[in-house]
């Protein structure tokens, strides 16, 4: 992580890259390339971050349409079957009262 501190000359917000020979901070004043670096290096994160929510996006829709269809599926089968336990309830029902 980049050290920052005021000037004490000027009070401009200056980086600290590293020390003097006698242990004092060296002083950087932040130049406009530096902050064209860091706008870069943002503009390439957003970018990145933007790239990964479209993927996870599409992957989410395409999970959300996948269960959807097999939940379709399920239901028509879980019907079919109650319609075929109904008939055979009703058949047997029906030869219960023929034996009567």
């Amino acid at each position: 992580m980049l050290e920052v501190t005021n000037c004490p000359t000027c009070v401009a917000v200056c980086r600290t890259p590293g020390q003097d020979a006698e242990g004092l901070p060296q002083l950087r004043a932040f130049q406009n390339t530096d902050a064209q670096q860091k706008i870069e290096q943002l503009k390439k994160s957003l970018h990145y971050l933007q790239e990964t929510l479209h993927k996870e996006q599409a992957t989410a829709k395409a999970k959300i349409l996948s269960l959807e269809a097999e939940l379709s599926k399920q239901a028509k089968t879980a019907w079919r079957r109650l319609r075929q336990v109904a008939v055979s309830i009703q058949n047997q029902a029906i030869r219960a009262c023929t034996i009567l």
